[in-house]
C-alpha cells in the first residue's frame, strides 16, 4: 500500500491486488482503514469502498500523521488486512481554531496591571506548528475596533502583562494564533477591570456663605471621574480651632456644599476636604481659614432631664447655658411634639417646667414624644437643645412594688392553679390505692371464711369409738386406696377390736361413741404423706353424717406394704337422717 498526491486534507492511495481471491466468481471489494498520530490505536474505517486496487482519500486533518491498510472482501467474507503503508503527514492549513480559555486576573503588585493568560489552540485546529500568537486589547468595550492595542506573544509563552492601564477601568481582550500558513480566527472578546485605588486627585474649597457664630456653609468642587480611581463614596471635610481636628462626613458623591454647626463663636477654623472611594482616601484641598462671628446669644442649656410626673404629665429641668452670651439668660422656650405632629410651644423663666399633656396622650399609641428647649436673653434666642429620649406614658412600667402589681398577681394566681391541680391529681390518686386495698382486704378475708368453713379437721384417733355400733358398721363399705411414693413403711393395722380394747385398758365406758372420721382422716393424711400422685377415692354417703358427726364405722384392716388400704363400713341398721344423695371424691389433697 503506497500513498502519493498529499494535499492538508487528502492524499491518494494504491495497492497491488492479492495473489489469491478465493476462486471467487465475482470481482473483489476493497476496505480502507487508518489511523493517526491522534488516535494511534484505533483504526477507523475510510468512507469510500473501492472495486479498483487505488483510491482518493479526502476528510484529513491538516499537519496529521496517518498509516493505512486495505482489507479485500468477496462472496464469501473478508480477508486479513495489508501490512501498513508507510507514515503519511498531510500538508498544514490556515488555523481553524483560537487558542483556548482566556482570562485575566488583577495583579497583586499594582491596582492598574492585569495578567492575562490562555491554554494551547487544540489539535486539530491549529493545523500546523505555532508561530506566534496575537493578543489585543482595549479600555471600554465600546470603542472602535481600529483603537486596539496589539502585542506579538511568542510560541511557548501563554501569559502577557498589561501594565499602566487606567484604574478602575474595563478593559476588552482577544487572541489569535498564527501558523506557517496564516493567521487563525480571534477567540471570543474577554471582559477584565483593573482594581480601585484612593482617588489621585483633591477636591478644592470655593467658598463659605452662612457664617454665623455657631455655623458655616462650605462650598467645594468635586474630583474629576479620571482621577476617582475607582467607586467615588463621598467627601469628608476637616475642620479643626488647634491641633484636634473633627471629621464630617458626606456620603454623597454628587453633594458640593454642606453647612457644620456647634461652632464655637469668634473662633478661627480651618478647613480642608477630600474624596475617598472604597480604597481609601485622596489628597486633601489646601486648606482654608474662616473666622465664625462673635455671639451675644445664650448656647443651649446644660444637664437636661426629662420624667413623666405621678398623675399625669412630664417633668423636665435644665441648667443655666454655660454660655450666657453678651447678657444673662431671661426666660426659656420649651416646645414638644407627639409622632413627628406640631410643636406646642411654653415659655417659662424657671429652671423647670411641669406639663399638663393633654388627656388623650394615655389613650392613644404614641411612638415617640419629643421636648426640646431655647434659650434667650436680651439679644435673643440661642441654639435649641433636645431633651433625652423618653418612652410614651402607656410603656411606663409602674411605680408600685413588684407585689402590688397586675403581673404579680397574675403569675401568682396561674402558680397557684397548678399547685391546686397537682394536689387534687395527688388526691384521686391516694383514693384509687386505698380503694383497692380495701378491694383486696375484703376478697382476701372471703377467702379466709370460706377456708374455714371448708377446714377438714382431723379429730383424736384415741377418741372413744361405741362398741354397742361396732357390730353394724358391716352394713356399707366404703374404699379407700393409695399407693405410697416412698418405699412402704412398717406393717400397720388398725382394727375395732384395737380400738376396744384401748379404750377398755383406759378404765373408760365403751359403750360411749365412737366415729370412723378418726380412721378416715389418717387414711386421707398417710395418702398425702406418701405423695399428691398417690390417690385416694372416698366415696362417703351423705347420710353417714349428723350433726357433723359419723355414725359408726367399724376399722376392718389398714397395712401398708407395696400399697395402702383401707376400708370402712357404715351399718345400714343404724338410724340416721334422710339425706340427698351425692358423692365426694379426692384427688390427692381435699379440694
Amino acid at each position: 500500500v503506497q500513498t502519493s498526491d498529499p494535499s492538508s486534507r487528502g492524499c491518494s492511495l494504491n495497492w497491488l491486488m492479492p495473489s489469491f481471491t478465493g476462486n471467487s466468481r465475482i470481482g473483489l471489494t476493497y476496505h480502507i482503514e487508518y489511523n493517526s498520530s491522534l488516535n494511534p490505536t484505533t483504526f477507523l474505517r475510510a468512507g469510500s469502498v473501492s472495486t479498483q486496487p487505488s483510491i482518493a482519500i479526502s476528510g484529513l486533518d491538516p499537519d496529521v500523521d496517518y498509516q493505512f491498510r486495505v482489507l479485500a472482501q468477496n462472496e464469501i467474507g473478508r480477508g486479513e488486512p495489508s501490512r501498513l503503508s508507510r507514515v503519511f503527514t498531510t500538508l498544514p492549513a490556515i488555523p481553524s481554531a483560537y487558542p483556548l480559555h482566556l482570562r485575566a486576573r488583577q495583579s497583586s503588585s499594582s491596582s492598574n496591571v492585569l495578567l492575562a493568560l490562555w491554554d494551547r489552540t487544540p489539535v486539530p485546529g491549529v493545523n500546523g506548528p505555532v508561530i506566534k500568537y496575537h493578543f489585543r486589547y482595549r479600555k471600554n468595550a465600546s470603542e472602535v475596533a481600529s483603537e486596539w492595542i496589539t502585542k506579538s506573544v511568542g510560541s511557548h509563552n501563554f501569559t502577557l502583562t498589561l501594565a499602566e492601564l487606567d484604574l478602575h477601568a474595563v478593559y476588552a481582550m482577544s487572541i489569535r494564533v498564527k501558523n506557517s500558513v496564516g493567521w487563525g480566527p480571534w477567540s471570543p472578546v474577554y471582559y477584565a477591570q483593573t482594581g480601585e485605588s484612593p482617588p489621585s486627585g483633591a477636591p478644592a474649597i470655593l467658598k463659605f456663605t452662612n457664617i454665623t457664630a455657631r455655623s458655616v456653609t462650605i462650598h467645594f468642587e468635586g474630583v474629576p471621574s479620571k482621577l476617582q480611581n475607582g467607586i467615588l463614596r463621598g467627601y469628608k471635610i476637616s475642620y479643626r480651632v488647634d491641633s484636634d481636628p473633627k471629621i464630617f462626613g458626606v456620603t454623597s458623591p454628587r453633594a458640593r456644599h454642606v453647612t457644620i454647626n456647634g461652632l464655637l463663636p469668634n473662633r478661627k477654623y480651618v478647613f480642608d476636604v477630600r474624596a475617598y472611594n472604597n480604597a481609601g482616601s485622596g489628597p486633601k484641598s489646601a486648606e482654608v481659614n474662616v473666622t465664625t462671628l462673635e455671639d451675644g446669644l445664650p448656647g443651649v442649656p446644660v444637664n437636661l432631664k426629662a420624667e413623666w410626673k405621678e398623675g399625669g404629665g412630664a417633668v423636665l429641668s435644665w441648667n443655666k447655658p454655660s454660655e450666657i452670651g453678651r447678657s444673662d439668660v431671661i426666660k426659656y422656650k420649651i416646645a414638644y411634639q407627639i409622632d413627628n405632629g406640631d410643636w406646642i410651644v411654653y415659655v417659662v423663666i424657671d429652671n423647670s417646667l411641669a406639663l399638663n399633656l393633654p388627656d388623650s396622650i394615655g389613650g392613644i399609641s404614641v411612638n415617640e414624644l419629643k421636648f426640646r428647649i431655647t434659650a434667650s436673653n436680651h439679644q435673643g434666642y440661642g441654639s435649641p437643645a433636645s431633651f433625652p429620649q423618653i418612652p410614651a406614658p402607656d410603656q411606663l412600667s409602674s411605680d408600685e412594688p413588684f407585689y402590688m402589681q397586675i403581673w404579680f398577681w397574675g403569675l401568682a394566681g396561674g402558680v397557684g392553679l397548678v399547685l391546686l391541680i397537682l394536689l387534687l391529681v395527688v388526691v384521686i390518686l391516694v383514693c384509687r390505692k386505698r380503694a383497692k386495698a380495701r378491694k383486696y382486704d375484703v376478697k382476701e378475708a372471703e377467702m379466709e371464711a370460706a377456708n374455714k368453713k371448708d377446714a377438714f379437721e382431723l379429730p383424736d384417733i384415741t377418741e372413744r369409738f361405741s362398741p354397742e355400733r361396732d357390730a353394724n358398721v358391716n352394713a356399707n363399705v366404703n374404699h379407700y386406696t393409695a399407693t405410697p411414693k416412698n418405699s412402704s413403711p412398717p406393717s400397720l393395722s388398725l382394727t375395732t377390736e384395737n380400738v376396744g380394747n384401748h379404750n377398755t385398758e383406759a378404765g373408760e365406758d365403751t359403750s360411749s361413741y365412737y366415729d370412723a372420721q378418726a380412721a378416715e382422716a389418717a387414711a386421707v393424711v398417710l395418702a398425702q404423706a406418701y405423695g399428691s400422685s398417690h390417690r385416694v377415692n372416698h366415696h362417703l354417703h351423705p347420710n353417714r353424717f349428723a350433726n357433723g358427726r359419723l355414725f359408726p364405722v367399724a376399722v376392718r384392716r389398714f397395712e401398708t406394704s407395696s400399697s395402702v388400704g383401707f376400708e370402712s363400713t357404715v351399718s345400714s341398721d343404724v338410724d340416721r337422717p334422710e339425706l340427698s344423695e351425692s358423692e365426694f371424691s379426692y384427688e390427692g389433697e381435699k379440694r
